[in-house]
């Protein structure tokens, strides 16, 4: 019996006994992620004018018609990204809309893109990551931090100090970096051989091309030369 040949891209793990249930939630997915992502960009371009009506309780703010908000989705909008990117993540948390599009997209077309479960880990400690960074290198700016973030950076600075906060940070980057492309010392050692033999090349590349233009020099002849001959 000839065995199956394992595809390349395997099919969506994901089965809906309805169809047609499948396809309302694969838009209703890719409807959420857009309207997350234009909240999202029309927050940081309005979210100082409209910073006096984010302090209001979420009921208020959507609630309430005297609060007019310069949000593009209006007070809706203006609350998700209130609650996203000024009191959690910052602008990291456009990574949500992103997986919220992709996750959509397979599940309305029921066709793989990428591991769902994968992508969803790495999201998550990008997240995180770029969120802390961002609330140790640009404290005074909470819309690219967010408050949360604020809060874990400064109990890691009060833990490890801001030289050990920094090295924690830069090795778990390295970390993350080795799992995802799947490090293992032969390919660190061929990579490390490539960075040496291209800065050999570039080194040697000046002396070969002045080499070149002294041997393309005009030869300086002797006056009355050509008449001697």
């Amino acid at each position: 019996m000839a065995k199956k040949k394992n595809s390349k891209y395997p099919t969506l793990k994901i089965n809906f006994q309805n169809k047609t249930l499948q396809v309302v939630v694969g838009l209703t997915l890719i409807c959420f992620s857009l309207i997350l992502t234009l909240s999202f960009i029309s927050f940081l371009f309005s979210w100082q004018k409209d910073y006096d009506l984010l302090q209001l309780s979420t009921s208020e703010l959507l609630f309430n018609k005297d609060a007019v908000v310069h949000n593009i989705l209006g007070n809706l909008g203006a609350s998700l990204s209130q609650f996203f990117i000024y009191q959690h993540y910052g602008i990291a948390t456009f990574l949500l809309p992103i997986y919220l599009l992709v996750m959509g997209l397979q599940i309305f077309t029921n066709q793989y893109i990428v591991k769902l479960c994968k992508m969803l880990r790495n999201s998550v400690f990008l997240c995180l990551w770029l969120s802390t960074f961002f609330a140790l290198s640009f404290s005074s700016q909470s819309i690219l931090s967010g408050h949360n973030a604020l809060v874990i950076a400064e109990w890691l600075i009060h833990l490890l100090g801001q030289t050990g906060t920094s090295i924690v940070l830069s090795f778990s980057l390295l970390i993350f970096l080795g799992l995802y492309y799947k490090w293992t010392p032969e390919k660190i050692q061929q990579f490390i051989r490539n960075l040496v033999d291209n800065f050999q090349k570039k080194k040697e590349a000046p002396v070969n091309e002045h080499a070149i233009m002294e041997e393309s020099k005009p030869v300086d002849l002797p006056i009355g030369y050509f008449s001697s001959c």
